[in-house]
C-alpha cells in the first residue's frame, strides 16, 4: 500500500518501469527495516503502551500485539480493496491503542506519545510540502530556467544528492542503528 504511494508517480510518469519500481521498493523497504526499523518497533512496543502492566502476563501482550497486527492488516486490505486512502502506520498505532484499552484500560496508553505521533501526522505533510515547494523553485530557477540547463544540472546535482545523502545519514545516525 505505501509502496504504491511512493512509486505510483514514478511508474505513472514512466520514469521507472513497474519492475524497476518493484526492485527499488524492495531495496528501500529492507534498508528501512534494517536501518531504522528498531526505533519504530520500540516506539510502538514501549512508547504507545505501558508494557509494565503486562510484565506478569506476557501471553496477553503477545496475543494483543498479534491481534493489533492482524487488525491493521485486515483494515489495510479492506481499505485498499474499496479504494479508501489508508496509512499502515495509523492502522498499527490504532491497533495497539485498541488492544491496550481493551486489555488494560485507557490508563495503559501513553497518551502523550500517541499525541506526539498524531502531531507528526499533521506536521510531516506540511513540512514535506514546504520543502517540495522550495526544492521545485530551486530546480526551476537554477536549472530549468538557466541559460545552460545542462551545465546547471551538472553543477547542482552533486549539491542536491549530497543534501539528501547527508539528511538520510543523520536520520540513520540519530534514529537508526
Amino acid at each position: 500500500n505505501d509502496v504504491a504511494n511512493a512509486m505510483g508517480t514514478s511508474v505513472g510518469s514512466r520514469a521507472l518501469t513497474l519492475r524497476q519500481a518493484s526492485v527499488a521498493a524492495c531495496v528501500a523497504n529492507v534498508l528501512g527495516a534494517v536501518l531504522v526499523g528498531g526505533h519504530v518497533a520500540d516506539t510502538l512496543r514501549k512508547g504507545v503502551l505501558d508494557t509494565g502492566q503486562f510484565q506478569s502476563d506476557a501471553h496477553t501482550m503477545m496475543l494483543g500485539m498479534l491481534s493489533a497486527l492482524l487488525a491493521a492488516g485486515l483494515w489495510i486490505q479492506l481499505s485498499s480493496f474499496f479504494g479508501i486512502p489508508v496509512s499502515t502506520t495509523q492502522a498499527i498505532v490504532g491497533g495497539v491503542v485498541g488492544f491496550g484499552v481493551i486489555a488494560a484500560g485507557a490508563g495503559a496508553i501513553q497518551w502523550s506519545m500517541v499525541g506526539s505521533i498524531g502531531i507528526s501526522w499533521v506536521l510531516s505533510p506540511a513540512i514535506s510540502a514546504t520543502l517540495a515547494l522550495l526544492l521545485a523553485r530551486l530546480v526551476r530557477g537554477r536549472i530549468v530556467n538557466a541559460p545552460d540547463p545542462i551545465g546547471a544540472t551538472r553543477r547542482w546535482t552533486p549539491v542536491l544528492v549530497f543534501s539528501v545523502f547527508f539528511s538520510m545519514c543523520l536520520v540513520i545516525f540519530y534514529k537508526g542503528l
